[in-house]
């Protein structure tokens, strides 16, 4: 990889939830915008309007470094009512597509692997819905 990224592909999913995020999202310097957000978003302002979905941002220390390095929407990742495990590594594949992606190209299959090199970088992701136990008022549920 030419720069690491903050979820970090080439380790577990376990390995980014404890030491990630990774690369200049884990350098704890923040963004600063300067004047007034010139967008909306659900007729809120923001300064840019496309942010990260969920996916990537796997617990509350990816999504503070997002919104640090100057992301206005930042969607956490969905989490289930009971324990679920992730999908076995790897969770991100680089996708290789020469032009737009378009339905027949998809159906004729596309390339998916771990060489995050090949620009322009597109990705496909499969995590599964991890959950961890839910602590609410300092109880597991």
């Amino acid at each position: 990889m030419k720069s690491v990224p903050f979820y970090n592909p080439t380790k577990s999913y376990q390995e980014n939830f404890i030491k990630g995020p990774f690369g200049v999202f884990s350098n704890n310097q923040t963004l600063k915008h300067l004047g007034e957000p010139q967008h909306r978003f659900l007729d809120f302002p923001v300064y840019q309007p496309f942010g990260i979905p969920a996916g990537s941002l796997i617990n509350a220390n990816f999504v503070q470094a997002a919104f640090k390095k100057g992301f206005d929407l930042c969607v956490y990742k969905t989490v289930r009512t009971r324990v679920y495990p992730c999908h076995p590594h790897p969770n991100i594949l680089a996708v290789h597509v020469v032009g737009k992606v378009t339905l027949a190209k998809a159906k004729r299959g596309l390339v998916a692997d771990t060489d995050y090199d090949a620009p322009p970088l597109s990705i496909t992701n499969s995590f599964g819905v991890p959950s961890k136990k839910i602590l609410i008022f300092g109880k597991r549920i």
